[in-house]
C-alpha cells in the first residue's frame, strides 16, 4: 500500500522514471506477498489512473497489470484473512474491503469485476469466517446485483434465526447494514426480518446483542434515525403499490423539436 502510494505521487510530479521503477518494486512485493489486507490497500492509489485516464501520458497498461495482480491475489486469500480473527482485525479487513470494492468499480473491467464478486461470494458463503465480513459480503452483492432482494433476506433470515448465537448475529448485521440505513428504511421484507428477529430475543442474549446493534445505528446520519423511528411507529416500510400510468405519445412528441434547438441539435439528432 506504501509503494503504490508513493506510485500516485509519483505521476502528480511527472516522474514517469520514477513511476517505473516503483511500479516494478510493487509489482515484485505483490509476487510474494501473502498479506491481503496490504494487497487490498494498493488498488485504491493504483485504481486513481483509471479514474482520470492516462495521467500525464502515463501507461495506464501498466497498472492495469500490477493492478490485476494484485487483485487477484487478494481474491484468492480473501476467505482465509477473514477466518480466525478477533473484532479490531475485522474492522481493518472491512475497510480494505470497502476500499478494494470502490478501486474495482474505478477499473471498470467486466473481468475484474467478476474476479471482484466471486471473492465476496465465497465470503458471503463462509461459515467460519468473522460474522462482520460476511454480513458486509452479501450487502455488497446485493448492491452489485451479484444476488437479489430474496436471497439476501433469505441469508438475513438465516444469520438472524434463533439459533444462530446473538453476538455473531449482531456482528453480521453490523456488516450488512454497513453504516447505512438505506435498506432498512426502503425494503419492508429486510425491516420485518430483523424487527421479528429482536422481538424474538430473550432478555439475556438482547443484552449480549445490544451493544454491536446500536454500534450499527450510531453510524446512520440523524435525519436517517429519525425516519426510522417513525418506521417503527408505523409497523415499518409501506409496500409500494405499483401503478401503470398512460400518456399521449403525440403530445410528448410536441416539445422536441424546441428542446433539439435549445441543445443545438438538428432534426436528425
Amino acid at each position: 500500500a506504501e509503494l503504490a502510494t508513493m506510485v500516485d505521487k509519483a505521476i502528480l510530479a511527472d516522474l514517469p522514471n520514477a513511476v517505473a521503477g516503483i511500479l516494478a518494486q510493487l509489482s515484485d512485493a505483490t509476487a510474494v506477498s501473502g498479506d491481503v489486507v496490504g494487497m487490498l490497500g494498493t488498488l485504491g492509489p493504483l485504481a486513481n489512473v483509471f479514474r482520470y485516464g492516462n495521467v500525464r501520458q502515463t501507461d495506464a497498461s501498466l497498472f492495469a497489470r500490477v493492478f490485476d495482480a494484485a487483485l487477484n491475489r487478494a481474491a484468492i486469500g480473501l476467505t482465509l484473512a477473514a477466518q480466525g480473527i478477533d473484532d479490531d482485525a475485522a474492522q481493518v479487513l472491512r475497510k480494505a474491503i470497502l476500499g478494494a470494492h470502490t478501486a474495482v468499480a474505478l477499473r471498470d473491467s467486466p473481468e475484474q469485476r467478476r474476479l471482484w464478486l466471486e471473492a465476496l461470494a465465497r465470503l458471503d458463503g463462509l461459515g467460519a469466517g468473522h460474522a462482520l465480513l460476511c454480513g458486509l459480503a452479501t450487502r455488497l452483492l446485493l448492491d452489485e446485483g451479484g444476488i437479489n432482494a430474496s436471497t439476501a433476506a433469505d441469508t438475513l433470515a438465516l444469520q438472524l434465526s434463533r439459533g444462530a448465537a446473538p453476538t455473531r448475529a449482531g456482528a453480521w448485521f453490523e456488516g450488512f447494514l454497513n453504516g447505512t440505513a438505506r435498506i432498512l428504511l426502503h425494503d419492508n421484507a429486510i425491516w420485518h426480518i430483523v424487527d421479528a428477529w429482536l422481538v424474538g430475543l430473550s432478555e439475556e442474549h438482547f443484552r449480549a446483542v445490544l451493544l454491536v446493534v446500536r454500534r450499527s445505528f450510531a453510524d446512520f446520519e440523524a435525519m436517517d434515525r429519525r425516519d426510522l423511528a417513525a418506521l417503527a411507529n408505523q409497523g415499518g416500510p409501506v409496500a409500494r403499490i405499483e401503478t401503470r400510468m398512460t400518456w399521449d405519445a403525440d403530445r410528448a412528441m410536441q416539445p422536441v423539436p424546441t428542446l433539439r434547438m435549445l441543445f443545438g441539435q438538428s432534426e436528425q439528432a
